[in-house]
């Protein structure tokens, strides 16, 4: 029973040192990026809560299908034919979160935590502003005869599983964008490999589950892929050449030191990316002018201390 008790408190302690050192690690960030980082936050927010209030007006206007046809009318679809219908709407939600935990783990031990979360939440915003436009301009009649209508507030109103939330699949979107957050963080090991495999089946599982509960047709699920997936690479594009290679939010970009993406990482290859990057001109002593001196004094003290425990060319 002891030595049961003492593993235990290793365990504790050994994760409580794993808490710590993350948080003295990441805890600092200088003013503009952490700006930067809540106007990103700020984007993700709104682009949700209007996708809601879009979906509550889709809801509004389907029940006009209803109430014209006299009926629930189901449109043609190639997954209904093939899929047999299923009652399983809650299994789509437990996907969505299983993957959201694992792109949350993924969070944890990537050692660039800040650029992570930035791409993510860009890239699932703009998927999500994508289907605002797309969800109260065709309303389609909803293929579940389980839905509930929203009669309510469109703005204070919500629902997981309202009628006339269709075009496209919100859920799809979780998966293929926390999949595509897995393809492009996950290790590059066999685990990570082991992984994004993991979430790409459960990814299209679920997406296979949304339609067989006929919670949305083949269309909206093909499009969410679609889209998600483009974002996630529009996303990565602007990024790179509106904040990496114009060296923008360096402590984001670099939290280990400037140039390095991994503390495992061998020196040769950070140079090699310094070079390529020019990131050496922020190096550079006063001899070579006033203006790389003063864009050396202006990275964080965090990132300076980082930097300074490499060997790096001047």
């Amino acid at each position: 029973m002891d030595a049961q008790t003492g593993q235990a408190e290793k365990r504790t302690d050994k994760l409580k040192k794993w808490v710590l050192n993350y948080l003295n690690r990441y805890r600092k960030i200088d003013l503009r990026s952490g700006l930067f980082l809540l106007v990103v936050a700020i984007f993700f927010g709104l682009a949700y809560w209007f996708n809601n209030v879009m979906a509550n007006f889709a809801s509004k206007r389907s029940m006009k299908v209803e109430e014209e046809v006299g009926r629930r009318l189901v449109l043609p679809d190639l997954g209904f034919e093939l899929l047999p219908t299923t009652s399983l709407l809650g299994l789509t939600d437990a996907f969505v979160t299983l993957t959201i935990v694992i792109s949350v783990l993924l969070l944890l031990v990537y050692e660039r935590p800040y650029r992570f979360l930035g791409r993510f939440l860009l890239a699932w915003g703009l998927s999500l502003l994508l289907r605002i436009t797309t969800i109260g301009t065709t309303s389609l009649p909803d293929p579940r005869s389980t839905c509930e209508y929203i009669t309510g507030n469109i703005f204070t109103e919500v629902a997981l599983h309202r009628c006339g939330d269709l075009i496209f699949s919100g859920h799809t979107i979780i998966y293929a964008t926390n999949f595509m957050a897995c393809f492009s963080f996950s290790p590059r090991n066999i685990l990570g490999k082991i992984i994004t495999l993991l979430v790409f089946g459960v990814a299209i599982s679920g997406s296979i589950i949304v339609l067989a509960n006929r919670a949305h047709y083949t269309v909206d699920v093909l499009l969410a892929w679609y889209i998600s997936i483009g974002s996630w690479y529009i996303v990565a594009w602007v990024w790179y050449w509106q904040i990496t290679v114009k060296k923008r939010f360096l402590i984001i970009e670099y939290p280990m030191g400037l140039g390095r993406h991994r503390s495992s990482e061998k020196d040769a290859i950070v140079q090699r990316r310094i070079k390529r990057l020019e990131l050496d001109v922020l190096l550079q002593n006063e001899e070579n002018g006033e203006e790389s001196q003063e864009s050396f004094d202006k990275m964080s003290p965090t990132l300076k201390m980082a930097t300074a425990e490499q060997e790096l060319p001047m």
